[in-house]
């Protein structure tokens, strides 16, 4: 991930108002980037460190990207969610704990250490954005 592929929180909540918008935003992907966005907003008008979640984030931001087909470094995570690297990378030992997300090497092998989402993460996230989808309707 990179500043590139960064939307800015305000311009995909300000979109609510469009009612096409809106029905793609409650999509399984559209719903997950809503929710970072939001939390990224959310830290411009309060104090991040009262509602700071990591985990939640790195998790976030990396389902996304994964549905966007991008490849995710530990510094692209870090540098996309403003965290430092050491705090980024112990939220990412957590979801490796949980068996959520898999470090592995880059495709040249020689670059950054690569994060994705487990088979088991990808079907819980994506039982949580249905159950969120369905409770909206």
């Amino acid at each position: 991930m990179n500043n590139s592929t960064c939307k800015s929180p305000t311009a995909q909540v300000g979109d609510l108002s469009q009612p096409e918008t809106e029905s793609k935003l409650f999509s399984g992907l559209g719903l997950s980037q809503y929710l970072s966005n939001l939390n990224k907003l959310r830290d411009i008008y309060i104090d991040s460190s009262l509602f700071r979640n990591p985990v939640w984030e790195i998790f976030l931001s990396l389902y996304n990207q994964r549905q966007e087909h991008l490849q995710v470094t530990l510094v692209s995570l870090s540098a996309g969610n403003r965290l430092s690297e050491a705090e980024c990378a112990s939220a990412v030992e957590s979801l490796v704990d949980a068996g959520l997300v898999v470090l592995g090497t880059s495709k040249d092998h020689s670059g950054p250490q690569v994060v994705d989402l487990t088979e088991q993460g990808r079907q819980r996230m994506a039982a949580f954005l249905g159950s969120a989808e369905r409770a909206r309707n």
